[in-house]
C-alpha cells in the first residue's frame, strides 16, 4: 500500500512539473501577445500622427496661389489653427521655425501666441533631426499646458519661399485609453518605458503623474532592454517583483519605428493558479496516503516487506521516468496472497499507465500544436481586424452588423454593443437611400468574387455624414467583411486643391503681365490670356512648341538666339531679365521687359521655368520724354545765364550810348553812330527776351487780346521778314479769338515759324498763316496735357517747302538740333517756339511729309466771353532829384554807367560792389540815406536780405531792386501785387530816372522777408 502511495506521488509530482511547464507557455504567449498588441498600437498610432503632421505640412507648404510674406504667413498660421481645431485632431499646438530655431508662428488650444511671444528654440533635440531631412518623435511627456499625456513631433517643413521645421504637441491620453482597455488576464498590466529606463506612460492614465520619469531599470526585463541596447532575440519571460508590488512574470518587446519598450505584467498567482491547486491536491492525497500506508504497515507481516521493497524500488524507478522497468518477478505475481494480487494488479497498473501515458503525450502534443496554430491565426487575424487603418464590420447573412472593429466605432460614433445586430443600411445616409437595394440584393460582388468598391455617404451617430470608399468581400460561410476609408478629407482637400487651382487661373489670366510656364528645354507648356491676346493667336497654337519659335519671337532671328540662351540660363538656376522688341498684332513696336525665373523642386533640381513679360512702351516714352523735358530745363538754364550776362551789359550800353548822346550835337556825323548802337542794343535787348523766356526765367506779361487782329497786325512785317519770292497768305476766322496770352510770345511763335519756312523754301513757294475756331474732345486732348475739352483758337502755319521725314519730326523742337548747314541756323529757333506755346498754355501739331510742306497747328484755350486787355501804362518821364541814393550793383560796368547817369539826374549816390561795403558805408553815412537801389542777386549777403538788414538800421529807407531776371517766385508775386518796386534790366536813362523818382515818391513799402516769405 505504501509503495502504491509512493507511486502515485512520484507520478504527481511528472505531472505537477509537465502542468507547470505548460502554464509557464501560455503566460508567456499571453504576456507577448498582449506586450505586441500594446506596442502595435503606440506604433500605429505615431505613425497616424506623423502622417496626419505631413500632411498638415504640405498643405502649409503649398500655400494660396499669389500669396507672400505676412499675408502667406497668416494664412498658414490659419491652416494651423484649422489642424487644431478639426473633429478629433490629436494636436494641442503647433509651431513653426526657421533653419535657426527661431519661432516664426506658433498656435496653440490653450494660449495665443503675439508675435513679442515667439521664442527661440534652437536647444531642442528634435530641432536638429528635423533640420537635417529628419523626423523626430519625442517620449511621452506630461504637457505643461494641459496635463495631459502627449508627445511632441518634428518634420521637416520645405516651400519654395521658406525653409525649416514643423513641430506639434499631440495628445496621446486618447491612446493610452485605447490601451487600458485591453485586459490582460484578471491582473496583468502594461506600460511604457524609454530607452534609458524612464516611465513615461501607464495603462492605469490615474497613475502617471505619480510614476512618469521613474527610473524602471531594476525591473529585469528593463534592465536587460537598456543593458543590451536593443531587443532580444525572443522575449524572455522573467519573475520578480513588479510595478504593482505583487510577485509577477514580466515581458518586455520594443515598439518599432521608436526607442521605447511596452512591458507587461501578470501576478505569479493568476499565472500558475493551476499548478497551484494541482499541488494542493498532491499533498492531500499524499497525507491520506501516509495514513494508509501506516496503518498497512501495522497489519501485514514481515514477510511482505521484501516484495514491497521490490515494488517500492520498481515504483521509484517508474517515478524517474522508467515506465517500462520490471515491478514485480512471476513468483510473487503467482503467489495467492495480498503481495501476490498487489504484484498483479501493480503490474496492470504499470502496463496500463505506459498506454495511458503514451496515448497522452501523442494527443497532448496534437492539442498543443492544434492550439498553437489556432492561436496564432486567430491572433493574427484579430490584430489585422483591430488595427486595420479602415474601419470594419462583418456583416451577416440577413444584411445585419456582426463583430465591428475600434476604427468603425471611431468613424460612427457608436460603440460595438450598438453597431452589433443593426442594420447594414441604417448606416447608409440618406442621400444615399437610392442604393440600399443594391447593397440587399448583394449585387456588390461580381461575378467572379472579387471585392466592389464604391463611394458611399456613412452617417454617424451625431448625424454627420463621412465620404467613405466602401469595399465589400464576401466571406466563405456566406457573411460580407466590410471595409470603410475615410475620405472626407481627402474630398475637401480636393475641393480646395480644385478651388486653388481656378484661384491661381484667375491670377494667372488675369495679370496685366505676359505670362507662361516653361519645360528646362525650353518648350512652352502654358501661357496666359492677356499674353495670347498680344499675338491675336489662339492658346492651342502656342503651347507645346519652343517658345523661340512662337509668334512674339517670329521677327528677329538674333533675339531667338537671345532667348535660347536665357533659357539655357534659368535652367541652371540663374534668374536672367532682358529686354525685348515685340511686334504686337497690329504690327505696332512694343518695348517688353522679359524675366526667367526658375522654379526648384523639393531637392533643389530646376524642374521649370516661368517667363513673365511687362509691356514698358509707354515707360520708354515718358522716359524719353522726361529726358527731353531735363534737356530742355539745362538749355533753358543756360539760355537764361547768358541772357542775365547780357542784360548787364546791353544796360551799360544804353545808358554810356544815351549820356553821349546827351554830349553831341545831332548834326554831329558821330550822332548818327550812337542812334546805330542805341537801335542795335534794342534788337540785342529782344533776342535777351526770347531766351528769357525760352528759358522761362522772363516775367509774363499775359493780356486779353484778339488773334485775328494781333497776326494781321505784324503779317506785313512777316512778309518784309521772308521776302518777295515767298507768298504770303493771311486768312483770319470769321469770329473773334480773343485769348489770354502774352503779345510778345506771340510774335515769337509766329516769327520763328515764318523763318523756318523761309529756310524750308530756298527756291520760292507760298506760306499761308489761318486762324479758326475748333471744338476738341477728350481724346483729341489726350495728346496735349494743357488743354481740356471746350472751344480753341487754332493758329496754322504752312508752308509748301522740302518737308520732314519722320526721324527728323521727332527732334525739331530738341535745342540746337538742325538741319542746316554749319552756320545757317542755331538750332533754337522751333525750341523756343515750344517754349512759348507751353507758356501760353498751349499745345502745338506738326504735320509734314519729305516733298509735301509742313504745317505747324498751335492751338490756345478761347475765351468763352469777351474780355477788356489791360490798358497799357504811360511811359514815365522823366524826373530830376537831389535825394542820396545807395547803389549795390556786383558789376562795375554797370555801376559805373549807373553811377554816372544818377549824378547827370542831380542825385547824390554811394556806389557799392556788394551788400558787406553797403553796411558799412551806410553806418558811416552822416547824412539821410532816401533810397536803395540795388541787384537781387549779390555775392554773400542778397538784395533782399540786404534791404532788410538797412531798414533795421534807417526804418525809413525805401528800396529799388534790379535784376536781369526774375525767378524768384515771391518776388515776382510781390511785383504783380505792386509791393515791391523793380526794375527790370537792361534799363535806359530814361526808365532809370522814372523807377527811380518813383520808388522814392511811393508809400514805404513791405519788408523784403514779407514778401519772399523768409
Amino acid at each position: 500500500m505504501l509503495v502504491v502511495v509512493v507511486c502515485l506521488v512520484l507520478l504527481g509530482s511528472a505531472l505537477l512539473w509537465r502542468v507547470r511547464d505548460a502554464e509557464r507557455d501560455n503566460a508567456r504567449r499571453l504576456l507577448a501577445k498582449n506586450a505586441e498588441k500594446v506596442a502595435l498600437l503606440v506604433s500605429s498610432h505615431t505613425e497616424n500622427l506623423t502622417t496626419v503632421l505631413a500632411l498638415v505640412e504640405s498643405t502649409a507648404a503649398r500655400g494660396p496661389g499669389g500669396a507672400q510674406g505676412p499675408d502667406l504667413l497668416d494664412w498658414r498660421r490659419d491652416t494651423f489653427e484649422a489642424a487644431l481645431l478639426a473633429p478629433r485632431s490629436p494636436f494641442t499646438q503647433v509651431a513653426l521655425l526657421d533653419r535657426s530655431g527661431r519661432e516664426v508662428a506658433h498656435v496653440s488650444r490653450f494660449h495665443t501666441y503675439l508675435p513679442g511671444e515667439l521664442v527661440s528654440r534652437a536647444g531642442d533635440p528634435g530641432i536638429a533631426e528635423a533640420s537635417a531631412g529628419r523626423t523626430w518623435i519625442s517620449p511621452v511627456r506630461i504637457s505643461p499646458d494641459s496635463g495631459l499625456l502627449s508627445m511632441q513631433i518634428a518634420i521637416p517643413f520645405r516651400s519654395p519661399d521658406f525653409q525649416g521645421v514643423l513641430v506639434a504637441d499631440a495628445n496621446v491620453s486618447r491612446l493610452w485609453m485605447e490601451v487600458s482597455r485591453l485586459r490582460i488576464g484578471q491582473s496583468g498590466y502594461a506600460y511604457l518605458v524609454d530607452a534609458e529606463g524612464r516611465f513615461l506612460a501607464y495603462q492605469r492614465a490615474s497613475e502617471v503623474l505619480q510614476r512618469h520619469g521613474e527610473d524602471m531599470s531594476v525591473m529585469p526585463p528593463v534592465s536587460e532592454f537598456v543593458r543590451e541596447r536593443g531587443p532580444a532575440s525572443e522575449p524572455r519571460v522573467h519573475a520578480y517583483q513588479g510595478l504593482s508590488g505583487q510577485e509577477v512574470i514580466g515581458l518586455l518587446v520594443p515598439i518599432a519605428n521608436t526607442e521605447w519598450a511596452v512591458v507587461v505584467e501578470l501576478s505569479e498567482a493568476e499565472a500558475f493558479a493551476s499548478t497551484r491547486n494541482l499541488m494542493k491536491l498532491l499533498i492531500a492525497l499524499g497525507f491520506l496516503g501516509v495514513i494508509a500506508a501506516g496503518v498497512a504497515g501495522m497489519l501485514v507481516s514481515r514477510r511482505l516487506l521484501r516484495p514491497i521493497e521490490g515494488l517500492t524500488a520498481a515504483a521509484r524507478r517508474i517515478a524517474g521516468g522508467d515506465l517500462k522497468t520490471p515491478v514485480a518477478t512471476p513468483q510473487e505475481e503467482e503467489r495467492a496472497d495480498e503481495v501476490g494480487a498487489l504484484a498483479h494488479a501493480f503490474r496492470t497498473m504499470q502496463l496500463e499507465l505506459v498506454s495511458a501515458w503514451d496515448s497522452l503525450e501523442h494527443r497532448l502534443e496534437e492539442l498543443t500544436t492544434a492550439q498553437t496554430a489556432l492561436s496564432v491565426s486567430e491572433e493574427r487575424y484579430r490584430t489585422i481586424f483591430e488595427n486595420s487603418g479602415s474601419a470594419l464590420a462583418i456583416v451577416e447573412t440577413d444584411a445585419t452588423l456582426g463583430i465591428a472593429n475600434r476604427e468603425l466605432e471611431i468613424l460612427t460614433g457608436w460603440s460595438r454593443q450598438e453597431l452589433v445586430g443593426r442594420p447594414f443600411v441604417e448606416l447608409i445616409a440618406p442621400r444615399e437611400q437610392g442604393r440600399v437595394e443594391a447593397f440587399r440584393a448583394h449585387d456588390v460582388i461580381d461575378a467572379h468574387g472579387k471585392a466592389s468598391t464604391y463611394e458611399l455617404g456613412l452617417i454617424g451617430r451625431s448625424g454627420k455624414v463621412f465620404d467613405t470608399a466602401l469595399s465589400v468581400a464576401r466571406l466563405p460561410d456566406g457573411r460580407f467583411l466590410a471595409a470603410f476609408i475615410d475620405i472626407t478629407e481627402l474630398r475637401k482637400a480636393e475641393r480646395e486643391r480644385a478651388q486653388s487651382e481656378r484661384m491661381r487661373q484667375a491670377v494667372f489670366d488675369g495679370s496685366f503681365q505676359f505670362m507662361g510656364l516653361l519645360s528646362t528645354d525650353g518648350r512652352l507648356l502654358e501661357v496666359n490670356r492677356k499674353a495670347a491676346e498680344f499675338t491675336g493667336l489662339p492658346r492651342e497654337e502656342l503651347v507645346g512648341r519652343p517658345f523661340w519659335e512662337t509668334a512674339w519671337w517670329a521677327h528677329s532671328e538674333e533675339q531667338q538666339v537671345t532667348l535660347r540662351d536665357a533659357i539655357a540660363r534659368a535652367a541652371t538656376g540663374e534668374f536672367v531679365r532682358f529686354e525685348a522688341n515685340f511686334v504686337d498684332r497690329e504690327s505696332k513696336p512694343r518695348f517688353i521687359d522679359i524675366s526667367l525665373t526658375p522654379v526648384r523642386d523639393e531637392t533643389g533640381k530646376v524642374t521649370l521655368v516661368i517667363p513673365e513679360g511687362r509691356d514698358i512702351t509707354e515707360l520708354r516714352r515718358h522716359q524719353e520724354q522726361l529726358r527731353q523735358s531735363q534737356k530742355m530745363e539745362s538749355i533753358g538754364q543756360l539760355a537764361g545765364g547768358v541772357a542775365h550776362d547780357f542784360n548787364n551789359l546791353l544796360t551799360a550800353i544804353y545808358g554810356n550810348v544815351e549820356m553821349a548822346l546827351s554830349d553831341t550835337d545831332p548834326s554831329d556825323a558821330r550822332y548818327a553812330n550812337l542812334e546805330q548802337i542805341q537801335q542795335a542794343a534794342r534788337s540785342a535787348e529782344r533776342l535777351t527776351s526770347q531766351l528769357l523766356a525760352f528759358s522761362r526765367k522772363r516775367q509774363l506779361d499775359p493780356e486779353t487780346l484778339d488773334l485775328n487782329e494781333r497776326v494781321e497786325s505784324f503779317s506785313k512785317m512777316v512778309a518784309r521778314l521772308i521776302g518777295e519770292r515767298i507768298h504770303l497768305e493771311f486768312r483770319s476766322a470769321p469770329t473773334p479769338c480773343r485769348v489770354r496770352v502774352d503779345p510778345t510770345q506771340i510774335e515769337q511763335i509766329v516769327f520763328n515759324l515764318a523763318v523756318n519756312a523761309r529756310d524750308a523754301m530756298p527756291d520760292g513757294g507760298r506760306l499761308s498763316i489761318e486762324l479758326a475756331i475748333v471744338s476738341l474732345d477728350a481724346a483729341a486732348c489726350a495728346a496735349h496735357p494743357r488743354l481740356s475739352p471746350g472751344d480753341h483758337v487754332a493758329l496754322s502755319v504752312k508752308d509748301t517747302g522740302i518737308g520732314m521725314s519722320a526721324d527728323v519730326r521727332a527732334r525739331i523742337f530738341e535745342p540746337f538740333f538742325t538741319t542746316k548747314a554749319t552756320g545757317k541756323g542755331t538750332g533754337l529757333g522751333l525750341a523756343i517756339v515750344h517754349t512759348a506755346v507751353e507758356q501760353c498754355g498751349g499745345g502745338i501739331e506738326v504735320t509734314s511729309e519729305p516733298g509735301h510742306g509742313t504745317t505747324f497747328r498751335i492751338l490756345f484755350p478761347r475765351l468763352s466771353e469777351e474780355a477788356l486787355s489791360r490798358p497799357a501804362r504811360s511811359a514815365p518821364k522823366p524826373q530830376r532829384g537831389s535825394e542820396s541814393i545807395l547803389l549795390v550793383e556786383d558789376n562795375p560796368l554797370i555801376r559805373d554807367t549807373t553811377e554816372r547817369i544818377l549824378g547827370i539826374l542831380g542825385y547824390r549816390v554811394v556806389a557799392s560792389p556788394d551788400a558787406e561795403t553797403a553796411l558799412s558805408l551806410a553806418a558811416e553815412w552822416d547824412g539821410p540815406l532816401d533810397l536803395l537801389f540795388t541787384d537781387v542777386v549779390l555775392p554773400g549777403i542778397d538784395g533782399p536780405a540786404l534791404a532788410e538788414r538797412l531798414r533795421a538800421m534807417r526804418p525809413s529807407l525805401k528800396t529799388l531792386f534790379t535784376s536781369g531776371y526774375n525767378d524768384n517766385v515771391p518776388l515776382a508775386e510781390g511785383l504783380a501785387q505792386n509791393r515791391l518796386r523793380f526794375l527790370p534790366k537792361p534799363y535806359d536813362a530814361v526808365t532809370l530816372a522814372s523807377a527811380v523818382r518813383g520808388a522814392i515818391d511811393a508809400q514805404p513799402c513791405p519788408s523784403a522777408d514779407e514778401v519772399t516769405g523768409r
